[in-house]
């Protein structure tokens, strides 16, 4: 009992040096081993905290700590919605650096540009929809397979994560489109090949779907699950095989996916 006791003390101590803007003791908390995630009441957490008042060193020492930039409250709120609302706008900028996701919704529906905009914090706003804008951009040059534009633009620091509003990533963007190339470059600097879109559709479903071997291929490489599941159930494997892509599901003779020769022979293609 008592050593609950005290790793719920350390959390709570925690999340209110970085409610108060402590830096000092949130390095030490982070130094002794401290869940740089750990929540507190309603899931809140300490980079919430600190970002909500504008606390900007203790920000950017959490975020170098691991913080996760996009966790959420019980409320659907996120770190740059609580520093939005507020009009932190150099917070605002650290977390958008970071590769907060600008395009985030609350259980209500509200983003942190519609939260800035209620609350009058126009240079708030402006610094989101500029983020919206190169999110967007980014996302579409993947599309068009454009491998250069995005190489440029991970090279002057696009996150190759971000997600436009309805949730796709230039990863997925490029695997349904088949752009191989792009995909490649958007893997070896860190996408996430496993990142789903609001109803669970993965980069690899995308690819397995529209028929891209390479792509599919590079994917798996990466250690893309294929066992992910779209909230209906689908799979990567089911998408290739309903779409009749052999050539996904087997391969030169090889399975790409790991499926028997037994469940392999009773696919049914139409």
């Amino acid at each position: 009992m008592s050593f609950w006791k005290e790793v719920f003390g350390q959390r709570v101590k925690f999340l209110n040096a970085a409610l108060a803007g402590n830096l000092a003791k949130v390095n030490a908390f982070l130094a002794d081993g401290v869940n740089v995630n750990a929540k507190g009441e309603k899931e809140v957490t300490a980079l919430i905290l600190a970002s909500q008042e504008g606390h900007l060193e203790v920000v950017q020492a959490l975020l170098d700590a691991g913080a996760d930039e996009d966790m959420k409250t019980i409320d659907g709120e996120t770190a740059l919605m609580a520093a939005s609302y507020n009009g932190r706008a150099e917070v605002v900028q650290v977390l958008l650096s970071a590769g907060a996701d600008v395009n985030a919704r609350m259980i209500d529906d509200r983003t942190a540009s519609m939260l800035a905009r209620r609350n009058g914090h126009q240079k708030v706003e402006q610094l989101l929809d500029a983020a919206t804008a190169r999110t967007n951009k980014f996302i579409a040059v993947a599309r068009a397979g454009d491998v250069a534009q995005v190489r440029a633009m991970i090279d002057a620091k696009a996150n190759v994560n971000w997600k436009i509003e309805s949730g796709e990533t230039a990863l997925i963007s490029a695997s349904e489109e088949g752009h191989v190339e792009v995909v490649q470059a958007l893997l070896a600097a860190g996408a996430d090949a496993n990142v789903k879109m609001p109803q669970g559709e993965t980069a690899l479903m995308a690819a397995s779907c529209n028929g891209h071997t390479e792509v599919v291929q590079a994917l798996l490489a990466a250690g893309a699950d294929v066992n992910a599941m779209r909230s209906d159930g689908v799979t990567a494997l089911i998408l290739a095989s309903s779409s009749n892509h052999r050539e996904i599901v087997h391969f030169q003779g090889h399975p790409i996916f790991p499926l028997s020769r037994e469940k392999f022979n009773k696919l049914n293609y139409t």
